[in-house]
């Protein structure tokens, strides 16, 4: 006879939690006796092979956090439900649901990133979402499809600028009264992407690397008088005392998933930052913001509005480009939005169909049909088409003319 398998850790924290926050309004002191036992078990199975020995719960967490790399924000978390699970049990404070989900979602959030697996949907509905510390959902890691919807090409000469611009957005952000050094700051980003910026080819050569360094501290500099002196001025709504950097999130019913710059807590501005140039040609004399990264603001607009309740007449969004530096409101269009997601699902009907038929004829019809008379639906015309989008798109149809086998499974559409 075959014996059942034995459940994961995971999975058993999970139900757990899934039936303390089912459980009647009666038992929450129960249900925190419940959660105050997991996390201290969970301590004590992180700590089996120290030698240190530590009595009570409080040094446990800080010791497990800085093993696993918590942050700052995720260590607050599990103290406060420490400190609230000790009154509830001393019975000088009376449970009551909010709290209770609050820190049933602290800690769901605590074993996903210890443990490494997914929260179960059943259990992610019935946490509370409206919080911008917790914009990021479950990543289901493997089994989750990441898929950008191309409208433009990407400014690839810059691609290795845009951490580094991030790092100084988070420098300048987190300042006190004493300014962030840029010498300082680029040893840093040394130390964070040293493989990456060891491998960008570009770098060595001496004059690309000038330009780099010259556009590292321009970069820098801008950063700075947007946070110092734009926030400050009146009707952009930005505070950087209450900000949230880097939240991530999953968005069920648009499916989508992605990762804002900035954001206020309340999530009434948030700002996406682009280290790349703008539309500098489109209107003589005048930036304007590049259309897929309008599209892209538009995606977290919807986001917030679907996942989190937030009403997109409210919103505050920005694009900053911090090479020139602009910051750009951006306007919502739902007729947009409507569009970009047809596009992404006609992408999935694409892939669901590859794997359907399960056939290379199928699989090279598919193939044959990105090609320049097909993919421009937009009927594109001029020097902009005929040299820059049609030849790129013509060299993939001679490459797919080598063999259908020297193609992955990720099928990439380009709608123009």
């Amino acid at each position: 006879m075959k014996l059942p398998c034995p459940k994961s850790e995971a999975i058993e924290s999970y139900e757990i939690l899934l039936a303390v926050c089912r459980a009647e309004d009666a038992y929450l002191a129960v249900g925190y006796k419940q959660m105050r036992d997991l996390l201290e078990r969970i301590c004590r199975a992180q700590m089996q092979n120290e030698s240190l020995q530590m009595t009570d719960l409080s040094a446990r967490i800080s010791f497990v956090a800085a093993k696993v790399g918590l942050s700052v924000a995720e260590q607050n978390r599990l103290h406060t439900f420490r400190l609230t699970s000790n009154a509830i049990l001393n019975r000088q404070q009376e449970p009551n649901r909010e709290q209770l989900l609050r820190d049933a979602k602290t800690l769901a959030f605590f074993i996903r990133k210890l443990l490494e697996e997914d929260i179960p949907l059943e259990l992610y509905r019935l946490l509370p979402r409206a919080d911008a510390t917790y914009l990021v959902a479950p990543p289901a890691r493997e089994r989750v499809q990441r898929m950008r919807v191309c409208f433009q090409y990407a400014d690839e000469q810059y691609l290795y600028v845009t951490p580094i611009a991030n790092l100084f957005l988070d420098e300048w952000i987190h300042a006190g009264e004493e300014e962030p050094d840029y010498i300082d700051c680029m040893k840093k980003a040394f130390r964070q992407y040293p493989i990456e910026l060891a491998a960008c080819a570009e770098l060595r050569d001496p004059s690309k690397e000038k330009e780099f360094a010259k556009d590292c501290r321009m970069h820098f500099e801008h950063i700075r008088d947007v946070v110092q002196h734009t926030f400050l001025e009146p009707g952009y709504n930005l505070d950087k005392k209450e900000a949230v950097l880097e939240p991530s999130y999953i968005c069920e019913a648009l499916g989508i998933q992605g990762r804002l710059d900035y954001m206020q807590r309340d999530m009434s501005s948030f700002i996406e930052m682009k280290s790349g140039k703008a539309d500098e040609f489109s209107m003589q004399g005048k930036v304007e913001p590049k259309e897929n990264n309008k599209v892209q603001m538009l995606l977290y607009m919807a986001v917030l509005e679907y996942s989190m309740g937030q009403d997109r007449r409210r919103m505050h969004p920005y694009l900053l480009y911090t090479r020139y530096p602009l910051l750009y409101p951006a306007r919502a269009s739902w007729a947009q939005v409507r569009r970009v997601i047809n596009l992404r699902n006609r992408i999935v009907a694409a892939e669901y169909g590859v794997q359907f038929h399960n056939h290379s004829d199928f699989t090279r019809n598919l193939l044959a049909q990105i090609n320049p008379e097909v993919m421009n639906e937009r009927k594109l015309s001029g020097r902009f088409w005929e040299q820059y989008l049609k030849p790129s798109i013509s060299r993939f149809r001679e490459r797919k003319a080598v063999g259908i086998g020297t193609f992955g499974a990720g099928l990439f559409l380009y709608a123009l």
